[in-house]
């Protein structure tokens, strides 16, 4: 049940992704410390939610890992 409501949660996340997207087609120029670029404003917004994803996805498989040995190392212990 848990797996169905992340693919439905994701699917979501797709569509208003989708709609954002196709309503922002402005351009605009980002200056970094080195370069300067010119992307549309859907594509920023995509890169920076995708690294956004990314960036959580690195904070909570470490904690994650940690918890599920420490359960087993309770579980081996209560047994």
């Amino acid at each position: 049940m848990r797996g169905l409501f992340s693919v439905i949660f994701v699917v979501f996340v797709l569509i208003v992704a989708i709609a954002l997207g196709s309503q922002n087609d402005g351009v605009i120029t980002i200056n970094y410390l080195i370069a300067k670029t010119t992307l549309t404003i859907s594509s920023l917004i995509a890169i920076t939610v995708g690294l956004g994803v990314l960036l959580g996805i690195a904070i909570m498989v470490p904690l994650l890992l940690r918890l599920n040995v420490l359960l087993a190392l309770q579980k081996r212990k209560n047994q």
